[in-house]
C-alpha cells in the first residue's frame, strides 16, 4: 500500500492522516478529502511536517516483506499439516485414510487458511499504522 494522505491535525508525537484521492472525480466541486476516514500514521523518519502537509504513506519494506512471506508460509504449513494428521482426522469421524482423503485434507486447510490470511488482509485489523515515507 502506497498512497497520498493528507495530514489534518498533530496530537503530540501522534500524526493523523486522511486519504488523498487525485485521481478520481476531478470535476467534482467538493473536496474528496471532506469525506474520508481519519487514522493515526508513524512519523518515524522525524520528518518536517505540519497541518496540511502531502505525504506518501504506506508500510515500510520490513513490514510488507514479512506480510509476504506470511501470506505465503501459513496456507503452504496448513496444507502440510492437513496431510501429515490425515490419519488423525479419519480416526476421529471414522472414514479409511486414502490417498484420496489425504489430498481433501490438504486442500480444505490450505483454502480454509488462504481464506483467513485473505480476510485479515481486508479487514480493518492492522498490526501496526502506516508509515510517512516521503513528504511531497
Amino acid at each position: 500500500m502506497l498512497s497520498q494522505a493528507f495530514i489534518t491535525h498533530i496530537d503530540g508525537a501522534t500524526v493523523y492522516a486522511m486519504q488523498l484521492v487525485t485521481d478520481a472525480c476531478p470535476t467534482c466541486p467538493t473536496p474528496c478529502i471532506q469525506r474520508g476516514k481519519e487514522f493515526a500514521v508513524a512519523n518515524r523518519r522525524n520528518f518536517s511536517v505540519s497541518k496540511g502537509s502531502i505525504v506518501r504513506i504506506g508500510r515500510s519494506r520490513f513490514t510488507r516483506g514479512v506480510h509476504g512471506l506470511a501470506s505465503l508460509i501459513i496456507p503452504v504449513a496448513s496444507a502440510v499439516a492437513g496431510f501429515f494428521f490425515s490419519e488423525t482426522i479419519a480416526n476421529k469421524i471414522g472414514f479409511e485414510n486414502t490417498e484420496v482423503f489425504k489430498a481433501v485434507c490438504l486442500l480444505f486447510l490450505l483454502a480454509a487458511s488462504a481464506g483467513i490470511v485473505f480476510a485479515i488482509s481486508r479487514s480493518s485489523l492492522h498490526f501496526s499504522k502506516p508509515e510517512i515515507l516521503q513528504v511531497l
